[in-house]
């Protein structure tokens, strides 16, 4: 047994699922408020919050509109 395999820590890439919940958390949108912002259906905003075998892969194109439609909001503030 190898013993830098116990000391290893396993890193784990943030997915663009991460980033998306994490931004509409830091936000605090809703799914209607995403759906709105970008132009997606309430289910699409919905569905890309499932986690686990059921997961919904969110496009990094949505990712993108949804980062520049809240720098754009803060903007105007």
């Amino acid at each position: 047994m190898n013993g830098n395999s116990a000391t290893k820590k396993e890193v784990r890439t943030m997915t663009t699922n991460d980033e998306y919940l994490a931004l509409i958390k830091e936000h605090n949108l809703t799914s209607k408020q995403v759906s709105e912002i970008i132009g997606v259906s309430f289910h699409a905003a919905e569905n890309w919050k499932r986690t686990g075998e059921r997961l919904v892969p969110v496009p990094k194109v949505v990712l993108l509109a949804l980062k520049l439609s809240i720098s754009a909001k803060s903007a105007e503030e």
